[in-house]
């Protein structure tokens, strides 16, 4: 059987979309595209017609390449518009022969997320940590099993309802349907996770441009998500205070020359900068790149880990960290990490991912991510989203009629 799938991954400094065709044999991409965007802000849509407008190309651009239309389509969400937290659900089994089903499982997890949210927040994900069955804890798949009793412990997030319009509006009006919405930390860590490390203990952290996202697996599933406002474009931004040189030269500075590590840097090395005004270019000594780098990258780890701290983690992430996005490219970023973190630390690249055909090497990098963890999620199709599908609030919340028409969508036919 052969499937058309597209991704979509609107971030804080690029836009990416893909399409692949999924066989029996695994997944081959079609086509990709990746479009600098200006109007999203620590992940959340700032400008509706700008986002649209680029939307629009990177779609263009990935059909002319994949030779088909982009239809349905999983899409990404993430910024600190999020908010998550834990809850219980529990329910009775009515059937007769009390074997519980996979209609068992979506009323446990809408169980769940039936508790009071602000007004015009929406609940976008119910992940089931693990199950209860009439008092025996510790289940995974409870589908198949006997019980009078289905309780489940789940991780719920909810976005701000009008800033899941503007995602909405910007994808609608591109003529693509949502498909699924998924988060990005889920997403990534689809791509660049190993089974031990989901097992053991580990904390997937993408680093894009304006956000940094956070999912924590434990025993096999995912445990918890954050987002935290500090990416990339924090690096650059430095860069050009201390440089005194445009945001557009100093992200060419930073991806040319730049490096975490001050110490691999020598100090007779120069840079030429172009400047502001009628100055032209003028050189300045590569290691005070470096050292403007190293002192963001450290703040933005050591802001991540105090979250992680926080939440009680730190002492039972067995496999450590995994890093991935665009800005973990940056010349010594893992290091640092090591370093600061004391844990096992690696950059994830989705090109261990066994499922993809003649993955081109264009695509093996940390910044297609979450792109491709969007593909293997539509191939995969794990228990998450199976929750996700049922789990979303269609109140209106004050958001509009139409809103909450598109956000019905994303049920399975006959679900409201």
């Amino acid at each position: 059987m052969v499937s058309i799938v597209s991704a979509i991954d609107i971030g804080s400094t690029k836009i990416t979309t893909l399409i692949a065709e999924i066989t029996d044999d695994g997944i081959h991409v079609l086509g990709a595209a990746m479009i600098a965007t200006s109007g999203v802000r620590e992940g959340a849509i700032v400008d509706v017609e700008e986002v649209t407008a680029e939307l629009q190309e990177a779609i263009s651009t990935v059909e002319r390449q994949a030779g088909t239309r982009m239809g349905n389509a999983y899409v990404s969400i993430s910024g600190r518009h999020l908010h998550s937290f834990d809850n219980v659900g529990i329910i009775s089994i009515f059937n007769n022969d009390r074997i519980i089903t996979e209609d068992d499982v979506r009323r446990v997890l809408a169980s769940a997320r039936t508790t009071k949210i602000e007004q015009n927040w929406e609940i976008i994900a119910s992940l089931p940590r693990a199950f209860v069955v009439d008092g025996q804890e510790g289940v995974h798949h409870p589908v198949g099993m006997s019980g009078f009793r289905l309780q489940v412990n789940a991780h719920l997030v909810a976005s701000n309802a009008l800033a899941l319009q503007n995602l909405f509006r910007c994808i609608e009006v591109s003529g693509i349907r949502v498909e699924k919405l998924v988060l990005s930390s889920l997403a990534s860590g689809e791509a660049v996770l190993r089974p031990q490390e989901r097992k053991l203990g580990v904390l997937a952290v993408d680093i894009g441009g304006g956000t940094s996202d956070l999912a924590i697996y434990l025993d096999g599933t995912a445990w918890h998500t954050a987002v935290v406002p500090m990416g990339g474009e924090y690096l650059t931004h430095d860069v050009a205070l201390g440089l005194r040189a445009p945001i557009e030269t100093a992200e060419q500075l930073k991806i040319q020359y730049g490096s975490a590590l001050v110490n691999r840097v020598s100090p007779t090395e120069r840079v030429s900068v172009q400047g502001f005004g009628d100055g032209g270019e003028y050189v300045v000594n590569r290691q005070n790149l470096a050292i403007i780098l190293q002192a963001r990258a450290e703040e933005i780890l050591e802001f991540i880990w105090k979250q992680v701290k926080q939440m009680g983690y730190d002492g039972i992430l067995t496999a450590g960290v995994v890093l991935t996005g665009g800005t973990v490219q940056l010349d010594g970023f893992a290091e640092i990490a090591r370093t600061m973190l004391d844990v096992p630390v690696r950059v994830g690249r989705p090109e261990e991912v066994e499922d993809f055909i003649n993955l081109p090497d264009s695509l093996r990098s940390p910044a297609y991510a979450t792109a491709l963890g969007l593909l293997l999620l539509a191939d995969r199709r794990p228990s998450f989203l199976l929750a996700d599908r049922t789990t979303m609030n269609f109140s209106p919340s004050g958001v509009g009629s139409r809103f909450t028409a598109w956000l019905k969508r994303l049920l399975p036919s006959g679900e409201s």
